[in-house]
């Protein structure tokens, strides 16, 4: 099940989405039981990952090879005739599996052009049938015309030449084809991420265009879907008593965004990307009559426009620099090695694309507007999991494909100062906003400036500060967007004027917000804090940007922290405002928030949990920063 595990777990929520949409009766429930296998499987999938024993890229390149010729070549060896003459079969068709063999030892020998038409010489017969039919022609040519059986013979030689041609151009298109896919998977498997990345897949999706289904993931990845699966399997278990559109809502992006994170190629990595804005404009309402078609569009059209400028880089370097290549490690490898104009657009281009989906300031106005108009559990899901993908493609795009440009301590240190001022903006505004929804989308985007602060600083230390903060943020946000959204579900309102010792009424509603929103103030205990932590004492000692920008960093930190809790006590604590009860945590609502609201306990408590994968993941990044 290794071999498959990630296609399955991009299948499942996708089959589950499906079922929630298609079957009348028990489809929602259908598409929750398959989203806690998707959780199950991706769990198991870190255990596979960490063992010693699960191969990496480079050392499961036979296999892989082995397993795209026995796909590339099925059938071959069935179309020539074979050659009888006198009763003595000359030659005939070799098996599949003996074709198999010779073209992987062939691949294996790097053959030249030479080499390649020998064997497909050998393969197809072609030499020996095209020397038949002229000995044939030269003895029965003269007899041919008056005797119907030397006829016969000479068809049958001339039928075998022919289809021995058709098998050998058969043969040579599935060589070249090969041979392009072995170059790109050698490339990838010398390069420096090769042995951070197991669970690799490949499998035939758009040969012609060198596109393929190549699927693989390292620590950083691997990390960030077992978090989506507990983040939709949370959210889609609200959203059981909602819609049924909902869940199947929430299911299609968790696929989407599996995809996305487990992705090798950039045409695969893209069409996951893009098609994961289709959910937020349906569930908005952007049809063309709808109340909300404005916000639809506001909220989609800047990060389908960011897609196709990631697109337009990717493909651009593919066919400048990597000879047509789409697979990632090969872009990255090629990437590093272009000149400092290159990769200062290439960078440009790629950060702007995850600006938006992260998003920055003063990218960012989508958000809360998103925010007001989705339903709780996928606007919990959006600000949970769906928003680690700008942070997921800084960490796998745009710092690795600039090494240069990001190592430039004045690049470094416009970055960490951008990323201050949007951290320091986001806080202020959330704590000058009365909307509670508001509120937590800008929290959201203070967040994704400090994710951005950590790669600045591009130390070890930060840069795993950097990815665990994605997943520090998607389970601590998560869980405040659904214990807070519940709130204004109850209340009708969200202004923080109205609100104020709701602790008293809802206790255990409270609870879980107060975990939740510790967790995003980062104290101690909680995985917020160890982020943050490794932040801030690994950009003590960057070389590239100076150590007062870091004390600026820091303090930011406080004043986003100050925000978080300065929300919850106007919401939980001080004087009460309203009059009117209102019900506790129900039991549907409390299966699906303490989940996250405990995983941020206990990653904090024992943060190698998780810690180890994603260090895994970002001392690939390191390694090619420190190169540079």
């Amino acid at each position: 099940m290794t071999e498959s595990l990630l296609t399955l777990l991009v299948a499942l929520p996708l089959v589950g989405g499906l079922c929630a949409f298609g079957v009348q009766r028990g489809g929602r429930a259908v598409g929750v039981g398959l989203s806690l296998l998707t959780f199950l499987l991706a769990s198991w999938g870190v255990g596979r990952f960490l063992d010693s024993t699960t191969p990496d890229l480079e050392r499961a390149l036979p296999s892989l090879m082995a397993s795209r010729i026995a796909t590339v070549v099925a059938g071959a060896g069935s179309a020539p005739l074979p050659v009888d003459r006198a009763g003595e079969v000359r030659w005939a068709a070799p098996p599949e599996g003996a074709i198999q063999e010779r073209f992987l030892a062939h691949l294996r020998g790097g053959g030249d052009e030479g080499a390649r038409a020998a064997l497909l010489d050998d393969l197809s017969g072609v030499v020996l049938c095209r020397a038949d039919l002229r000995a044939l022609q030269d003895q029965l040519s003269e007899v041919a015309p008056v005797d119907s059986g030397a006829q016969a013979i000479l068809d049958d030689a001339a039928l075998a030449q022919e289809r021995s041609l058709l098998e050998r151009r058969r043969l040579e298109l599935a060589l070249v084809r090969l041979e392009g896919e072995t170059r790109d998977l050698r490339r990838a498997a010398q390069g420096p991420l090769a042995t951070r990345f197991k669970l690799v897949e490949l499998r035939s999706w758009m040969p012609g265009l060198r596109v393929h289904w190549l699927l693989g993931v390292d620590g950083l990845a691997l990390g960030l879907i077992w978090v989506t699966s507990l983040i939709a399997l949370a959210c889609s278990f609200v959203a059981l008593g909602r819609e049924r559109s909902l869940a199947g809502w929430i299911l299609l992006t968790q696929s989407g965004l599996i995809l996305t994170f487990a992705a090798l190629d950039a045409v695969l990595l893209v069409t996951g990307w893009t098609l994961l804005l289709a959910p937020t404009y349906a569930l908005i309402g952007g049809g063309p009559e709808s109340p909300g078609a404005a916000v639809a569009k506001r909220s989609v059209l800047p990060a389908f426009l960011g897609a196709l400028v990631l697109l337009a880089a990717l493909l651009t370097l593919s066919a400048l620099h990597a000879g047509g290549s789409t697979n990632l490690l090969v872009l990255i490898d090629v990437a590093g090695g272009t000149s400092l104009r290159t990769q200062a657009a290439l960078f440009a281009g790629l950060f702007l694309a995850c600006a938006v989906r992260m998003p920055l300031p003063p990218l960012h106005g989508w958000l809360p507007a998103a925010q007001a108009e989705l339903p709780t559990p996928f606007a919990a899901f959006l600000q949970g999991a769906v928003l680690t993908l700008g942070g997921f493609g800084l960490l796998r795009l745009a710092w690795p494909m600039a090494p240069k440009i990001v190592s430039d301590p004045r690049v470094a240190s416009a970055l960490a100062g951008a990323a201050v001022i949007g951290m320091v903006f986001a806080a202020l505004a959330a704590i000058a906003s009365r909307d509670l929804r508001r509120t937590l989308a800008l929290t959201s985007v203070a967040h994704a400036s400090l994710v951005v602060f950590g790669l600045a600083l591009a130390t070890p230390a930060s840069l795993a500060g950097s990815a665990l903060e994605l997943v520090a943020h998607a389970l601590g946000m998560s869980a405040a967007c659904l214990a807070l959204g519940a709130l204004i579900e109850r209340t009708r309102d969200p202004d923080l004027g109205a609100m104020g010792g709701l602790i008293e009424t809802l206790p255990r509603l409270g609870a879980v917000a107060g975990l939740a929103c510790a967790s995003l103030v980062g104290l101690p205990g909680l995985v917020g804090f160890v982020s943050r932590f490794l932040i801030v004492a690994g950009g003590w000692g960057s070389s590239l940007v100076p150590r007062w920008l870091v004390v600026a960093g820091a303090l930011g930190l406080g004043l986003l922290g100050l925000g978080a809790w300065w929300t919850y006590q106007r919401v939980f604590l001080g004087e009460r405002h309203l009059d009117e009860r209102y019900p506790d945590l129900s039991g549907l609502e409390g299966a699906s928030q303490l989940p996250l609201a405990a995983a941020c306990l206990i990653l904090g408590v024992a943060p190698p949990l998780l810690l180890e994968l994603l260090i895994q993941g970002s001392e690939g990044l390191a390694i090619l920063l420190s190169g540079s």
